[in-house]
């Protein structure tokens, strides 16, 4: 299990400074959409008098900026470069399966928090189904498929996963402390993990540079977990052990 575990990290490892050497940009790409969904908060306002219509409506925006960003990690995995195609066909490209989950996340996320003590559950969903971005962008699922696909491989690659996750996880907290991580934890999307914990811009030079810090480690984190998920789904452990036995 050990050795399987650490083949599987070098190997993403490998690969994920390959992608960053050939396109460096990909460690901002967390900035940049992070930067797109607070001018959309920024924006809303305007909406907020509209009532449910509103929420409809920024959910749709939420999702078409989602599907831009999960078509740039689909290039960035693929063919270790970003996509520079038209930004309209990059926001379509993923739009039905990412507001698909939205909208199964969003009812469970009701359902969790009518719970006295809905912390912890939410938090649960948060780690269950943690790879669902992956599993929109390289399975090509999505709905109740994307949810049933996400949880199988949590299960099937526990520690591979998790490991890796919670190491993004501490780190985050060194850079951010353990409040911000904690809110990212419980209410932030799941889809949306491209955002990191969110932190927020706009103060001083020590907090814009922790937050900086953070969505850098978030690029690299993003592409990491992309070629650990890809290596993962596409593989088993069995395989693995042969294909090791000859390298």
């Amino acid at each position: 299990m050990i050795e399987d575990l650490l083949r599987v990290y070098r190997d993403a490892g490998r690969k994920t400074l390959e992608t960053i050497k050939t396109q460096p940009l990909a460690l901002l790409l967390p900035l940049g959409l992070h930067l797109l969904f607070t001018l959309v908060d920024r924006l809303s306002g305007s909406l907020s008098r509209t009532g449910l219509l509103a929420g409809f409506i920024l959910a749709i925006i939420y999702a078409l900026i989602t599907s831009l960003g999960l078509s740039q990690y689909d290039y960035l995995i693929r063919y270790q470069t970003l996509n520079r195609g038209n930004p309209l066909d990059q926001a379509r490209a993923y739009f039905t399966p990412v507001y698909s989950v939205y909208f199964i996340l969003m009812i469970l996320s009701i359902l969790l928090g009518s719970l006295p003590n809905a912390f912890g559950p939410l938090v649960l969903l948060y780690f269950i189904f943690n790879p669902l971005p992956e599993v929109l962008y390289i399975s090509q699922r999505y709905g109740l498929d994307a949810m049933k696909k996400a949880l199988e491989f949590t299960k099937a690659n526990f520690l591979h996963w998790l490991l890796a996750l919670g190491l993004y996880i501490l780190l985050s907290t060194l850079i951010l402390g353990w409040p911000q991580v904690f809110r990212g934890l419980v209410f932030s999307d799941i889809v949306d993990q491209m955002l990191g914990f969110r932190p927020y811009l706009g103060g001083g030079i020590s907090q814009n540079t922790r937050a900086l810090l953070a969505q850098i480690l978030t690029g690299f984190y993003m592409v990491y977990r992309g070629h650990l998920y890809k290596n993962l789904a596409t593989s088993s452990r069995r395989k693995r052990d042969y294909m090791g036995a000859w390298q």
